[in-house]
């Protein structure tokens, strides 16, 4: 797994960038960190898909293997 920041300049203002805990194909999602924030970290229940299409990402971390 991997830990990356969203970089995305969107075009609307209100549209919040988050830090994921994704899969190291950026596939999935495991859980995100609500606007970069480290307490507010949400994992889910079942993995996301997620469209990187438009979207930029600066990967943090590479080789998560634990999660604590």
């Amino acid at each position: 797994m991997i830990l990356a920041k969203e970089i995305t300049n969107w075009a609307e203002s209100y549209q919040p960038n988050h830090t994921y805990l994704m899969s190291d194909s950026m596939s999935k999602v495991y859980g995100y960190f609500k606007w970069n924030d480290p307490k507010q970290f949400q994992m889910f229940k079942n993995p996301i898909r997620i469209d990187r299409k438009y979207r930029q990402f600066q990967v943090l971390k590479k080789n998560i293997k634990d999660i604590e």
